[in-house]
C-alpha cells in the first residue's frame, strides 16, 4: 500500500478472499524477481567485503624479523587457510612506529630497543644473540680480539638504529656511521632497509653488519660470511610485537599472531 501511494497507482485489487494484481501490479511483479536477485547479490558482496575487512591486516616488519619469523608465519597462515588478506612492508624501527601512530599499519614486528611510546602496546617475542659479520676475507678476521674501535674503523650496513646504540659505541664513530641531527638516531654508513641489501653490501665490500646469526646461517655454512670474534653482553636483539592501544587486533590479525607465535617457538627450539 505504501508503494501504491508512492507510485500513485493501484497495484492490487483486494477482496476478503484474494489479492489480484492490476495491470500496473503485473509490471511491478515482472520486474521484482530481477530486483530482488540484484539486491541479494549486493547484500552478499557487502557481507563478503565486511568479512574481508575484519580479516585483512597490515604489518610493518623489521628486516631481521621479516626474515626469521614474520614472513614464514604469513606463509604458514596462507597455506593453512588459503587466505591472502595480509599486507607486509619491511621497515626500520622508526618507520614501523610511525606507521602505527599514523594508522597506516595494524602491527609492527621488530627490534625496538630504547624506542618506547606511550600510545603503543609492546609484547616481547624472543631474544636472540647477535654477531657482527663480514665477508670471508675481511681484514678484521686477522685480529685475535677486535675491539669496538676496530669495528668502527669500517662502514656499517644496517637500518637506522635508535640513539641507545650511541651509549654503547665509542664517541668517535669513525667510518661506522653518523648521528641524525634531527632525531638523534644512529645512521649507518650504508643505510638500507632490507636484509638482502645488507648481505649484498657485506659480500661486495668491507662493510660490516650486526644481526642474529640465524638470519645468515646459509652464508656462514657456505663460507661466504664469517662472524667477527667480538663478544659483549649487549649483543642481543629482543624482538617484539607492537600495536596501537586504541586499535586492538582484528580477527585476521589474531590468526596471524597465533601463527607468528608458533613460528617463534620453532625458532627457539
Amino acid at each position: 500500500m505504501a508503494l501504491e501511494q508512492d507510485m500513485g497507482v493501484k497495484l492490487f485489487d483486494r477482496s476478503k478472499t484474494s489479492v489480484t494484481p492490476t495491470v500496473y501490479g503485473e509490471i511491478v511483479l515482472a520486474r521484482c524477481e530481477a530486483l530482488l536477485t540484484g539486491f541479494d547479490q549486493i547484500e552478499r558482496s557487502v557481507d563478503h567485503l565486511a568479512l574481508s575487512e575484519r580479516e585483512r591486516f597490515r604489518i610493518s616488519a623489521g628486516p631481521f624479523a621479516a626474515e626469521l619469523f614474520a614472513v614464514p608465519a604469513l606463509s604458514a597462515l596462507v597455506g593453512r587457510n588459503r587466505w591472502t588478506g595480509g599486507w607486509m612492508v619491511v621497515r626500520d624501527w622508526r618507520q614501523g612506529r610511525d606507521d602505527l601512530l599514523a594508522g597506516q599499519s595494524d602491527m609492527a614486528i621488530g627490534y625496538f630497543a630504547g624506542t618506547g611510546h606511550p600510545d603503543l602496546e609492546y609484547e616481547t617475542m624472543v631474544t636472540l644473540p647477535v654477531s657482527f659479520f663480514c665477508r670471508k676475507d675481511h681484514p678484521l678476521l686477522d685480529l685475535p680480539e677486535p675491539t669496538l674501535q676496530d669495528i668502527t674503523a669500517y662502514p656499517w650496513t644496517m637500518t637506522r638504529l635508535s640513539a641507545s646504540w650511541l651509549k654503547i659505541l665509542p664517541a668517535d664513530l669513525r667510518r661506522a656511521g653518523t648521528v641524525d641531527a634531527l632525531t638523534g638516531d644512529f645512521i649507518p654508513a650504508v643505510c638500507v632497509d632490507s636484509l638482502s641489501s645488507m648481505k649484498t653490501t657485506v659480500a661486495s665490500s668491507l662493510a660490516l653488519c650486526c644481526g642474529p646469526v640465524e638470519a645468515i646461517r646459509s652464508e656462514l655454512d657456505s663460507g661466504l660470511f664469517r662472524t667477527v670474534p667480538l663478544h659483549r653482553h649487549w649483543m642481543k636483539y629482543t624482538f617484539a610485537m607492537v600495536w596501537h592501544k586504541d586499535r586492538p587486533p582484528n580477527a585476521g590479525l589474531v590468526k596471524y599472531i597465533e601463527a607468528l607465535r608458533q613460528q617463534v617457538a620453532t625458532l627457539k627450539r
